[in-house]
């Protein structure tokens, strides 16, 4: 296959069946389904893996929004939710593909994190915690 997608369970590649794997993506849309040995193993093998916590993230936006209208007691229709989610999507996107290609060497699991890191202590700082 060209695309793997691992949409089911945690640790569905590990150690031991990792470097079976011949797709030139993954794509995770499981929690966490490679160990962190079997990351190494994919990235050794130049295989780009897109993270779950960027490919399952558009999930978890769309409940944000639907507690925002709970909290204010709006009603967006399906094209403003797709349009909100769009913009937050392709902005992640691009922010976590400019770190990647910025950064040789990393693997787009670690730009995540970068990204992550670098969004919580931007945030720490403007609220004067740091």
């Amino acid at each position: 296959v060209d695309v793997l997608v691992l949409a089911a369970l945690d640790g569905t590649l590990h150690k031991d069946n990792a470097d079976f794997v011949q797709a030139s993506m993954i794509l995770e849309l499981a929690n966490g389904p490679l160990t962190p040995e079997a990351d190494s193993i994919l990235a050794q093998k130049n295989i780009t893996v897109i993270p779950d916590i960027l490919a399952n993230s558009g999930g978890v936006t769309v409940s944000y929004f639907e507690w925002v209208q709970n909290r204010s007691g709006d009603v967006w229709d399906e094209d403003v939710v797709r349009q909100k989610l769009k913009k937050v999507m392709d902005h992640a996107s691009s922010d976590l593909w400019d770190i990647y290609e910025k950064n040789i060497h990393i693997t787009h699991r670690n730009a995540a994190f970068m990204l992550g890191i670098e969004r919580l202590i931007n945030a720490m700082s403007l609220r004067g915690w740091i």
